[in-house]
């Protein structure tokens, strides 16, 4: 008889703990019960996928070494390819061993100058990873445009022109008007 190795129960229980969630074989589906169905080959990579990055944050931990930040920033794009992974800021500040917060105190140049010129360049590929995802589909446009607002600094510039209208028309000079009515038979 063949030795039959039995997967990882991988669902996911959005309500109510303890109560098992019953698993599919496609994406998030609502079951009826207040439950989702995910694909456990997904979590399963995905989870994997972060420990790996919680792994490299503690060889950058605390580091100020910019080199070897860079060697774990690009340690991070290896493992994005190898998981078939967006980069994407909050994981690879994550790799790093640093917060949103932390990234946005370097970029402001608070941590001296060599800590702004990596965010910069860090910064600057994930914006460029995040134009490619939307440009080739793998990121939804919305979803593009929110990660572009919120981490990459674009913003919309709606411009606002205030034109003078007014409803009825050019308003005629009183002499106009009596010219324009002069002609007409008075009442009796």
């Amino acid at each position: 008889m063949a030795n039959i190795k039995k997967q990882p129960d991988m669902s996911i229980n959005v309500r109510g703990i303890g109560e098992k969630a019953e698993t599919n074989s496609g994406g998030l589906v609502p079951n009826g019960k207040n439950k989702a169905l995910v694909n456990s080959n997904k979590v399963t990579r995905q989870i994997a996928f972060n420990m790996e990055v919680m792994n490299l944050s503690e060889t950058a931990k605390d580091s100020n070494d910019i080199g070897v930040l860079r060697s774990v920033f690009k340690a991070y794009l290896e493992l994005c390819n190898q998981y078939s992974i967006v980069p994407n800021n909050m994981s690879a500040y994550a790799s790093i061993g640093i917060s949103l917060n932390t990234a946005k105190m370097w970029a402001a140049g608070k941590a001296g100058a060599e800590k702004k010129e990596f965010i910069s360049w860090a910064n600057t590929f994930l914006s460029m990873s995040t134009q490619t995802g939307i440009l080739t589909g793998t990121i939804s446009p919305s979803v593009g445009m929110f990660l572009q607002k919120n981490f990459d600094g674009l913003s919309d510039n709606p411009t606002q022109v205030a034109e003078e209208t007014d409803l009825l028309g050019e308003k005629p000079s009183a002499d106009d008007i009596i010219d324009r009515y002069s002609d007409l038979p008075d009442e009796e």
